[in-house]
């Protein structure tokens, strides 16, 4: 029996494991941070907020989300209109045609309405010439986009839920990330003038029972009415709507990085910080209106801080954006390439393919 101990062959093992896990995980990593200045609204099909059940400390609860395809699909619009942008700078009469500017800003999914099937050997000439699809997908069946991104949750550093007591004096968890807002529309002509007090609740009520009240009283008047006459009479009151949002102040995290183990190229890993550059300045999601969508930003690259964007306030679109020597390489590098290919021609999907058997040949 060798001399060796049993814990030099698990420290080897170990060892090894620590070499591999590196390996994987050192692929480009984009971590995302961002905090909500204002409410945020990412509405599901039934016109609520995304919520999903999570389990915190024994608790199950609701809690709302800001969903990965709805992230990957504002960066792709936002890639494609500042793709756009670049090629007006030097084509002020350019018209992006319906195909491509569906199958840049739509899904990945490939069928008849998108495009034929690509060759694998045209693999790499169609991402290089292509990079939002390469990162996105475009309907272009074997290549698929490079670019997977988790779902924006809430930060594990917030206090993420407080607890009620039901009838039965059964605990229930509710999320600490949410709050639903009240707007109310009424005609400012009558009663209830601009320059009255601030609203609460106990007026919405009396509001509310009022307009049901006018509502039933013409509805009444209109059946009664034998003179012709069927306009129905005024409502103070015209509608209640609840909006539940996430809440100012809630900090919440994703990240991005390539799937499949395909590397970002540094003119796609360009694009993609320019792109989360561009989509920091905007309002996003639902109810913007409302001053909804307004975001801290803070961004790093393999735990490099690229960029941060703060906000002046609440209630005006002004900020300030520090971008870092780090960050400001990365996007050059992909000004560089839109400087040198971003064409009329250049972005024309078939006419790429066609380019790419040509290569090939």
């Amino acid at each position: 029996m060798g001399t060796g101990s049993i814990f030099d062959n698990i420290e080897h093992n170990i060892s090894n494991n620590k070499k591999q896990y590196k390996e994987i995980i050192m692929n480009d990593v984009i971590e995302i941070a961002v905090e909500t200045v204002t409410p945020f609204l990412q509405m599901d099909t039934n016109g609520e907020q995304r919520k999903r059940y999570i389990n915190v400390d024994g608790f199950n609860f609701k809690e709302p989300f800001w969903s990965a395809n709805g992230f990957r699909g504002m960066m792709r619009r936002v890639a494609t209109r500042d793709l756009i942008s670049a090629i007006l700078k030097k084509e002020v009469d350019f018209k992006i045609n319906a195909e491509n500017l569906f199958l840049y800003t739509s899904g990945a999914g490939a069928d008849k309405k998108s495009i034929e099937n690509v060759n694998h050997n045209n693999e790499d000439f169609v991402r290089a010439a292509a990079p939002i699809l390469s990162l996105f997908g475009a309907g272009l069946s074997n290549i698929p986009g490079k670019t997977a991104t988790e779902d924006f949750r809430v930060s594990a550093t917030h206090d993420r839920y407080r607890v009620h007591k039901g009838k039965d004096d059964k605990e229930y968890a509710v999320s600490n990330s949410l709050e639903s807002h009240v707007y109310v529309r009424t005609d400012t002509s009558k009663d209830q003038g601009i320059l009255s007090e601030m609203i609460d609740q106990e007026d919405i009520k009396r509001w509310q029972d009022e307009h049901l009240k006018n509502v039933a009283n013409a509805k009444k008047a209109k059946k009664e009415d034998t003179t012709g006459n069927t306009k129905e009479s005024d409502s103070n009151m015209q509608q209640l709507l609840t909006v539940e949002a996430i809440l100012s102040g809630t900090k919440l995290v994703s990240s991005i990085n390539p799937i499949n183990y395909n590397n970002f190229t540094d003119i796609e890993l360009g694009c993609l910080i320019k792109t989360l550059v561009s989509a920091s300045a905007l309002q996003i999601g639902s109810a913007k209106r409302y001053g909804y969508g307004r975001f801290n930003w803070d961004v790093s690259l393999n735990r490099e801080k690229l960029f941060y964007l703060k906000r002046e306030d609440d209630f005006t679109p002004y900020y300030e954006l520090e971008i870092t020597q780090k960050g400001k390489e990365v996007i050059a590098i992909y000004d560089k390439w839109l400087l040198e290919n971003a064409t009329s021609l250049n972005i024309d999907i078939k006419d790429i393919l066609k380019r790419a058997e040509k290569e090939a040949k």
